[in-house]
């Protein structure tokens, strides 16, 4: 909280320094006309396909409660249970880009697409500001402002922070500082009179730091979660550890229109930036085997056996040049596309385990840096809103290559796509003071069938998904939490319902995924999952306040989730803990007050029944109940 506050305060006078500049361009009789139906949202792709009709500033209560809302990917994770820890998707997705790819994402979930960045046309300066506080130190802020300079141009700013702190451990280590995250961004966007050119601009810093705890320590392994949540003396495998990455985004992409939207040429650019960093300066190679010590959590020690100081940095610039036609019947594009990318491992201050003279200069790693070309395009039919037509692929030059289909035919839709994507750099080779690896694995080959059906039937609106997912050569984390390339084929059969049932007030929204890896152990995944919310929603007080009253319940079958490993930032097999099944139940208030959200949530209320705790990670605790509150607060003027 002391340092949130600062920031808030900060934050609040400038935009309140804004105002009150903007006011003074109106007279005091004058009624306030700015809302938000005066602000509108640009998206660049929209723009792209020539969509002209901007969209308006969201305002609604939907999931504003559900914590998968407060980050920029709203996909099902498993985490470590606290607020902004490693991620991994709960289910399998395939790579949405081919070509170089790093290998650390577990943090993606908190990071936004520059591609995806959101653009405001405002009348007035316009600004949001969020903050959500839960229990054990758990808080989120995140503050935009956005003005325009003109009729044809715009600028903006965010900032965001999220942090959380220690439930487990030691009496003494409990509330200390776990995890930090801060991120800035910059943006605009620029237009011509005429409509006829668009420029879209960001530039993003985020930094995200967390003290690694390598989970809790069991004397016996069927201890109950019970004994663990009541103790004050846990104890964890790591003490002195901790991951840091930096990520530096700069994104640029124009458009122009030569013969209106019948023809089009178009130009992105893309930088992008990642570093991370593992450290553990509690290591005591001699004494590997007392459990309490550092090293008993790794399987190897090769450099410094006194301390561990790994780096890992990718560096990215793509260039993409191509064309559009766009019409109320098609959408075709083409492109080519060049990447730069640059990859390093080094470890840093490094005692070598060798005979003679140690020397604190010494460093270990290597890099390599990669030039790939792409050709790619999109073409899409469009008859009304009964059939559709999409094919697009892509093609990097003598190495990966993806091609997908979809047909649409009202309410029914087929699609197939055959993906050959290569393995990350980091699945590739990897130098570290507890791992070592190189790699020459082959393309890994994906092919993917699935059938959709779309519809509303008597208040019910039901999306309904069944796919097979084929992959040969496949590339996972092994129990020894190395890259290893799966013999054969794998198979996934997964089934996928949401459905939302409306009935005036009342409402009953569910997501149900099933899935089949019978064929693919290596990949682990719940074999069902749900997730229902149950709420009524409606005005009170003559229609000054609107708002829901509800709850949400999660649960998934029991499964031998993935392991984590933080000297890697990898997930990995394991076949010796199993998640067992546990529902999630939370009971929340949410209210809109004109242009002011708030809700107050219970977090975990069945704590207690069937058991006082959860695992989301093997042998990482879930929160206890927790009481959170947040709000949501927009100015228009």
């Amino acid at each position: 909280m002391k340092y949130i506050l600062p920031v808030v305060l900060a934050l609040t006078c400038c935009l309140s320094g804004l105002f009150d500049a903007q006011a003074q361009i109106l007279n005091d009789s004058t009624v306030n006309i700015y809302s938000p139906k005066t602000t509108r949202i640009i998206k660049e792709n929209d723009i792209f396909r020539g969509k002209y009709e901007l969209r308006q500033v969201d305002t609604t209560l939907n999931n504003l409660q559900q914590i998968r809302n407060w980050y920029h990917d709203t996909t099902f994770y498993q985490d470590l249970g606290n607020l902004a820890t490693p991620a991994k998707r709960l289910h399998f997705s395939l790579p949405d880009q081919i070509g170089a790819r790093y290998g650390r994402s577990i943090f993606d979930r908190y990071n936004y697409n520059p591609a995806n960045q959101t653009y405001f046309d405002s009348k007035s300066p316009y600004s949001r500001l969020s903050y959500v506080q839960g229990g054990n130190g758990q808080q989120i802020f995140d503050g935009t402002f956005s003005r325009n300079v003109n009729e044809n141009a715009s600028v903006g700013f965010t900032y965001e922070r999220i942090s959380s702190e220690k439930f487990y451990g030691t009496a003494t280590t409990r509330g200390a500082r776990q995890v930090e995250r801060t991120g800035f961004t910059l943006f605009t966007h620029i237009q011509s009179k005429e409509n006829r050119y668009h420029l879209f601009a960001n530039v993003n810093y985020a930094e995200h730091a967390i003290v690694e705890s390598g989970g809790i320590q069991r004397d016996d392994p069927e201890s109950s979660v019970d004994s663990l949540y009541q103790t004050d003396n846990v104890q964890v495998f790591l003490n002195t550890a901790t991951n840091k990455e930096y990520r530096k985004n700069a994104h640029l992409g124009q458009v122009y229109r030569i013969a209106k939207d019948y023809f089009k040429v178009y130009h992105t650019l893309d930088y992008r930036s990642q570093f991370n960093r593992f450290k553990d300066t509690g290591l005591n190679y001699f004494t590997v085997n007392k459990k309490n010590d550092s090293t008993y959590f790794y399987p190897n020690v090769y450099y410094d056996t006194l301390r561990t100081s790994d780096a890992s940095e990718f560096r990215m610039f793509e260039n993409s040049i191509g064309v559009m036609s766009d019409s109320k019947l098609h959408f075709f594009q083409a492109y080519f596309k060049n990447r730069n990318v640059s990859y390093r491992n080094q470890l840093l201050n490094v005692e070598q385990v060798l005979p003679g003279p140690l020397n604190d200069s010494v460093q270990v790693g290597f890099k390599k840096n990669l030039k790939q070309y792409f050709l790619g395009g999109h073409g899409e039919f469009i008859f009304r809103d009964v059939f559709n037509i999409t094919v697009n692929g892509e093609y990097q030059l003598f190495r990966d290559y993806r091609l997908d289909a979809a047909l649409r035919l009202k309410f029914l839709t087929v699609s197939q796509s055959r993906t050959s994507y290569s393995p990350t750099l980091t699945q590739q080779q990897v130098i570290s003071n507890h791992f070592e690896w190189k790699n020459d694995y082959r393309n890994v080959v994906a092919d993917r069938s699935a059938i959709r059906v779309d519809g509303t039937l008597f208040r019910n609106t039901v999306n309904l998904e069944f796919a097979r997912t084929n992959l040969q050569n496949f590339v996972y984390y092994n129990e020894k939490a190395i890259p290893v390339q799966a013999p054969g084929q794998l198979q996934l059969y997964t089934l996928t319902l949401k459905h939302h049932l409306a009935l005036k007030n009342f409402h009953w929204e569910n997501n149900f995924n099933y899935t089949d890896n019978s064929k693919a152990e290596v990949i682990r995944i719940p074999q069902w999952m749900v997730n229902s919310k149950v709420y009524f929603q409606g005005h009170l007080f003559k229609k000054a306040l609107y708002g829901q009253v509800g709850g949400e319940v999660y649960v998934q079958d029991k499964y031998f989730a993935d392991a984590y490993m933080p000297a890697t930032q990898q997930f990995y097999l394991q076949n010796g803990f199993s998640i067992p099944t546990y529902p999630l139940v939370d009971v929340f208030v949410t209210a809109d007050i004109k242009s002011f959200n708030i809700f107050v949530k219970m977090a975990h209320v069945n704590q207690g029944f069937p058991a006082d705790g959860y695992f989301t990670t093997p042998i990482y605790l879930g929160q206890p109940r927790n009481l959170t509150f947040g709000i949501r607060w927009m100015f228009f003027d």
